[in-house]
């Protein structure tokens, strides 16, 4: 499936319709991202005020709509996405989920299908 979505190139400062490139998204790096949680967090930041909720941690899913792999990648090298929404008292938009290993246990199994 190809991808015709439009997006802003920093870079040259104009959208860019996606669909008339050969190549993939090119979007400027920031600087500090992968490394520093405050160069993160103030990602983070800009992202929900654009394209989020405020106060609830971006899912993956919109990370990636929005062409920011970079911050998802960033989220995952410093710890997960759990330990960042915690870290910047964001709520999680899925807060019932089981905790890791649980589905691992043949007794939480069994509990669940019972």
């Amino acid at each position: 499936m190809k991808d015709s979505s439009v997006y802003y190139d920093r870079q040259a400062g104009q959208n860019s319709d996606s669909s008339s490139l050969h190549s993939p998204r090119q979007r400027p790096k920031v600087p500090g991202l992968q490394r520093d949680i405050e160069v993160l967090k103030a990602e983070l930041l800009a992202f929900i005020s654009e394209h989020g909720q405020e106060g609830f941690m971006p899912m993956r899913k919109q990370l990636r709509k929005h062409g920011r792999v970079d911050i998802e990648k960033a989220i995952t090298r410093m710890g997960g996405f759990r330990r960042i929404s915690s870290l910047m008292n964001l709520s999680l938009a899925y807060k019932h989920r089981k905790p890791k290993g649980y589905w691992d246990s043949l007794e939480n199994l069994q509990e669940e299908v019972s």
